[in-house]
């Protein structure tokens, strides 16, 4: 029945990330005549483009490699040898994937609307998309077992169940806490470098701490 339902499951989000590229392609093909040749691509910290790519690139790249990435994600844990033990939180991993493939399309669609002109802060226009990827992100710590693909992987971690455990429990907790402190930025947007620093600081943390954890282990 497990077996079952995990590959039920895969088929329906392999559809999704088909879907999800096919509208975005769409999209894309129906707004290119009315797109500059050369479309806003990067946007510094303060929300001003501060790159360019060829239209082309634009309207066909994302999809692409939204497709690519997605059907990547799908089916990269059938070759894991501990796949075994992602079959125990695949559902989860699913829905990240299938989150990720939306978190895509929606930049995608906002490079979209400003290369047809409508211009809006970008850097703030983000913030919700990235906050709820660091949530999902920790949802799936939370229930992840070791593996060789997904989560935290440090020689540590992959030694030990015990200090993947411990790990991926420390890490859910700081990703949902990065989540807020994402969120926090739509009413604090001064306060970006402090948070992108934490995040930093908080993943030398996370990989430390998998560290001492071994070591505790070890005694």
């Amino acid at each position: 029945f497990n077996n079952r339902r995990i590959n039920a499951f895969m088929r329906k989000v392999t559809l999704f990330v088909v879907a999800v590229a096919a509208v975005m392609l769409a999209a894309g093909l129906f707004f290119a005549p009315q797109l500059p040749e050369q479309v806003p691509s990067h946007w510094n910290a303060a929300g001003q483009v501060d790159g360019y790519m060829p239209k082309d690139w634009h309207v066909y790249g994302f999809p692409i490699a939204t497709l690519l990435l997605g059907l990547l994600l799908v089916y990269l844990p059938e070759i894991d040898p501990l796949k075994k033990n992602v079959k125990k939180f695949r559902e989860e991993y699913d829905l990240f994937t299938a989150f990720f493939a939306a978190f895509l399309a929606f930049l995608y669609g906002v490079t979209l609307a400003w290369g047809l002109g409508y211009e809006f802060p970008m850097n703030l226009a983000v913030l919700p998309a990235i906050a709820g990827l660091l949530y999902v992100s920790a949802e799936l710590m939370e229930k992840s077992q070791r593996n060789w693909f997904i989560g935290v992987k440090t020689p540590w971690t992959l030694s030990s169940d015990r200090v993947w455990r411990k790990t991926h429990d420390l890490a859910a907790k700081m990703f949902k806490g990065f989540a807020f402190a994402f969120l926090a930025l739509l009413f604090y947007p001064q306060a970006m470098l402090a948070v992108m620093l934490v995040l930093l600081s908080g993943i030398a943390i996370i990989i430390v701490y998998s560290y001492l954890a071994y070591k505790e282990e070890q005694k």
